[in-house]
């Protein structure tokens, strides 16, 4: 974790005018601390399956914000600001162009999931040939997490 402490400190030493950089300060800080201090949102920069994704989330009642953390779509906790009740994940054109970028990906989930995200992956040929069972899919998963929700809450 030192490694990483300096890691972000030099970075907040430069200048950050690109915003990969930015998204890697932004995840290097999250790694260390488990704390979001900047939610990561590149509006410019979403692409059609995060559009569509939240819209069919949005039209189910949930919330939605692009980038955060890595993640391409980020679904917010119905009463925790700032806080996750699942990230969404898709093998778009960057996932399938290197090998490296696979390893990346599944690191960055394991360290992710050490944090307490529930990911959820959608495989984009299943979502071509099954569009509806993936959804399907989603929100069942997005029940699951209301339910633990509500009995959280309970327990309170």
């Amino acid at each position: 974790m030192a490694t990483l402490h300096l890691l972000i400190q030099e970075l907040d030493n430069q200048e950050l005018t690109q915003q990969g950089v930015k998204i890697l300060k932004s995840y290097l800080q999250y790694a260390e601390t488990g704390q979001l201090t900047q939610v990561v949102n590149r509006n410019t920069e979403v692409n059609d399956f995060e559009v569509v994704i939240s819209k069919i989330l949005h039209e189910h009642g949930y919330q939605t914000v692009f980038q955060v953390a890595g993640i391409d779509v980020g679904v917010l906790h119905p009463e925790r600001e700032n806080e996750y009740i699942l990230g969404i994940e898709y093998d778009g054109v960057y996932y399938h162009s290197a090998k490296s970028i696979r390893e990346r990906e599944r690191l960055r989930t394991e360290i992710l999931a050490s944090k307490g995200w529930k990911i959820h992956r959608i495989w984009s040929v299943d979502w071509f040939k099954n569009r509806e069972t993936e959804i399907n899919r989603l929100l069942q998963a997005l029940s699951e997490e209301d339910k633990s929700i509500k009995v959280e809450s309970l327990s309170r």
